[in-house]
């Protein structure tokens, strides 16, 4: 018998997406969606336990896999288990890409009101992170022989650019003083 009281209405169960139901589309379906994507998935505020389908449990107490939505709206995925995190991914259907919404993907606009607010080395250290994640999403997505986007490429010859050009204004700095 399968337990889902944990899976929040409206979300597909695991078995139905094994029979190739509800697959997560090219925009952000929020936490709660990508937690109900696992097993026995139990969601409290902005964190969630679940278990994982990368590796073989017998037991539907253990839930290995930690979730955690970040204050920019993205998604934190681990498993306590060792699971690497493509694997954790791959066994609910989900890529690097769901995890972060539409406005880390897209556009360049702040989800919150950035909380160093006076201090640019911190703001330049964050943008600099987000680049840093487009460049590792590509990354993954090549790695997992997927194929790259023409907005894909876009975003990382920005990426490309922006850490370049951030490394040459440093290394001038530390010239010039």
């Amino acid at each position: 018998e399968t337990d889902n009281s944990c899976t929040p209405l409206g979300l597909a169960s695991p078995a139905d997406q094994e029979a190739g139901g509800a697959e997560m589309n090219a925009s952000f379906q929020g936490f709660e969606a990508v937690a109900g994507r696992f097993r026995y998935a139990k969601i409290t505020g902005k964190t969630a336990r679940a278990a994982g389908d990368c590796h073989q449990s017998t037991n539907s107490r253990s839930r290995p896999v930690a979730l955690r939505e970040m204050p920019d709206g993205s998604i934190q995925v681990t498993c306590f288990a060792g699971c690497a995190h493509a694997d954790i991914l791959k066994s609910v259907g989900l890529h690097y890409t769901d995890l972060l919404p539409d406005h880390l993907r897209h556009s360049r606009s702040s989800h919150v009101k950035p909380k160093f607010e006076g201090w640019p080395c911190l703001q330049t250290l964050d943008a600099l992170m987000v680049e840093i994640n487009v460049v590792r999403i590509c990354a993954n997505r090549q790695a997992e022989g997927g194929t790259l986007t023409a907005d894909d490429h876009k975003a990382l010859r920005r990426a490309h650019h922006v850490l370049n050009e951030a490394v040459k204004r440093v290394s001038r700095e530390v010239r010039h003083g």
